[in-house]
């Protein structure tokens, strides 16, 4: 087939010649399902090996700050350490 003769087929469908229709991305996604299988099963056990054999640390921290409640903006300031 000529570029001409898929030009006028595509164009007889009513696709324009910029638009991709989801028919040819399945039969793309079809034909390269070994690689994509092959990519998430890498990942994923590299991902396993990861997890099982990475040391478990945790670390927190926590500031606990009494709220007085007080009258007026100067309570605002305080609560920021600025001092009037």
């Amino acid at each position: 087939m000529t570029e001409q003769s898929v030009d006028q087929g595509r164009a007889g469908n009513g696709v324009r010649e910029d638009e991709i229709s989801i028919l040819d991305l399945l039969v793309i996604l079809a034909r390269q399902k070994k690689t994509i299988v092959r990519t998430v099963m890498w990942f994923g056990i590299v991902g396993m090996l990861i997890a099982i054999f990475s040391s478990s640390e945790y670390t927190s921290n926590s500031t606990v700050i009494r709220e007085v409640e007080e009258a007026g903006a100067t309570s605002c300031h305080r609560q920021e350490g600025a001092k009037l």
